[in-house]
């Protein structure tokens, strides 16, 4: 029996779908993927750079989605662990890049550079220099404020200590800072 294609869809509970896929309604796992794919392909796309790379993750995100169901432990929504694995497919993706520095004791406050520059420029230019941040960087900006994580999520999510989050994502906003300023700079 197959889930139909409509509005109703959206009164069936993640939950009621995936117990419907794991008895043997596999069809009904479209409904699941209809439902996650666009969040999946921003995501991928936000932290691979490109439409093609973005599509490829969100098609592996969701082959692993299916054969990890069994093991899925219901504990809150569905949706931080497609997330978590997304971003694993998106992280294996992407080119290795050297071991971040050591941490830095001068640590400006985020919400400062944040409020002195994010909050004077353009959004176009935000995702331009964003595209330009390398991988954990960038990473570390598009989970933290795009998908609103904390630095404890974040840092559970990745593997991390929170130190190392917190320090990666004052970093990035550094980099940004001064990407911005070059892209504002090259548009006077």
């Amino acid at each position: 029996m197959r889930a139909q294609s409509t509005s109703g869809d959206n009164l069936v509970s993640d939950e009621q779908i995936i117990c419907r896929v794991l008895g043997g309604h596999t069809d009904d796992f479209r409904v699941l993927l209809q439902r996650y794919q666009e969040r999946t392909f921003r995501l991928a796309y936000r932290i691979l750079g490109t439409y093609d790379d973005g599509q490829d993750a969100v098609q592996e995100t969701f082959l692993r989605v299916y054969q990890a169901l069994p093991g899925y432990r219901h504990e809150g929504k569905l949706w931080p662990w497609i997330r978590r694995i997304a971003t694993n497919v998106c992280l294996k993706r992407l080119p290795s890049e050297p071991k971040p520095d050591e941490l830095d004791d001068s640590i400006e406050s985020a919400d400062l550079v944040e409020t002195q520059v994010l909050g004077r420029i353009e959004l176009a230019n935000v995702g331009k220099a964003i595209g330009g941040l390398p991988t954990r960087y960038r990473l570390a900006i598009i989970v933290r404020y795009q998908e609103e994580l904390t630095c404890r999520e974040i840092a559970e999510e990745l593997g991390e200590k929170v130190t190392t989050i917190k320090v990666r994502l004052h970093r990035a906003e550094r980099m940004l800072a001064e990407r911005l300023k070059v892209l504002m700079n090259d548009e006077v």
